[in-house]
């Protein structure tokens, strides 16, 4: 049996709109997949739902929370590209489908993408872009330790052999804060470049205060 190939879309968003494209021309036959950041043609907006895992719930605030952190992170993010590879606003919804990763077993971020959903073609993806799951502090420490945020593929839409990672899976604490879960947001959204390592809690507070600092 043939090798599947597995284009795990760790990149800039830029580069994710790259290699779909490159996707799509490779398989002329094959329109689930678009160019941009969205990825597949079933999704017309931006949306990303936020579920609790572990035995955590979500409330109303916390759906809230996670929209603030989508309104500022593109608010910011999307002007340093001359084609946005995703609309200026996004939706935050309610409910995603049941976490893949095995909770509570002590996971690396690489370990977490083995357990992504194959989505086979004609099958369409979530119309979710990313599926957020936040974990009682005790649970999220025992799977991914001192991780501020995981970031992992949730689905990747597969025809015959290739495989492209369309929906991206976001998990953090109870505890995190605004400003880190906006971090894990525009990395879970490949709008952070893979070259610089993710800012930790205090270097997304000095970001902060740099950007509502008045001019001198």
């Amino acid at each position: 049996m043939a090798r599947v190939v597995i284009l795990f879309a760790l990149l800039t968003a830029a580069a994710v709109a790259l290699l779909v494209s490159q996707f799509v021309g490779a398989e002329e036959d094959n329109d689930a997949l678009i160019s941009g950041g969205l990825a597949t043609r079933n999704r017309l907006e931006l949306s990303i739902c936020v579920d609790g895992a572990g035995g955590e719930s979500i409330s109303p605030t916390r759906v809230a929370a996670v929209q603030r952190a989508i309104d500022n992170g593109l608010s910011r993010e999307l002007d340093r590209f001359h084609e946005p590879p995703y609309p200026p606003t996004g939706q935050a919804t309610s409910g995603c489908p049941a976490a893949s990763v095995p909770l509570g077993a002590s996971l690396t971020a690489y370990e977490a993408e083995e357990y992504a959903a194959r989505v086979e073609v004609p099958a369409e993806p979530s119309g979710h872009r990313v599926f957020v799951y936040v974990l009682p502090d005790a649970i999220y420490a025992a799977t991914f330790g001192s991780e501020s945020y995981i970031r992992t593929t949730a689905e990747l839409l597969c025809e015959e052999h290739v495989c492209a990672e369309v929906t991206t899976g976001l998990y953090v604490p109870e505890s995190v804060s605004a400003e880190m879960l906006e971090v894990g947001l525009v990395d879970a959204l490949g709008l952070i470049s893979r070259e610089d390592p993710p800012m930790d809690a205090t270097e997304a507070e000095e970001r902060r205060r740099r950007e509502v600092a008045p001019s001198q």
